[in-house]
């Protein structure tokens, strides 16, 4: 089965935290609220892009990873091979007789 990465985009306390700025102007500029400043939104939507392309970047090597380490291993289904019809829900007709 295909693991999903853990990665996620960024949140508005990582944002603030990059830019320096408090949470609640983090929401005015998303919600695009007049109050922010053009040169603050701006300063704000860079943050975002870096972060995103942060996440973008180990979102990738997670799934190579998760890729390379599903291609080292192999599935074995117990009851299979060289002890069949040992198996309790066997159906050989040996059992039957």
């Amino acid at each position: 089965m295909r693991q999903i990465p853990e990665t996620r985009f960024c949140t508005i306390a990582e944002i603030a935290k990059r830019t320096e700025l408090g949470t609640t102007t983090i929401h005015r500029a998303i919600q695009n609220e007049r109050s922010v400043s053009m040169e603050t939104r701006n300063a704000i939507y860079a943050a975002i892009v870096e972060l995103n392309e942060e996440a973008i970047h180990r979102y990738r090597q997670e799934l190579s990873t998760s890729r390379n380490l599903s291609n080292n291993t192999s599935l074995r289904i117990p009851g299979s091979g060289e002890m069949s019809g040992s198996h309790p829900m066997s159906t050989s007709r040996q059992e039957y007789s």
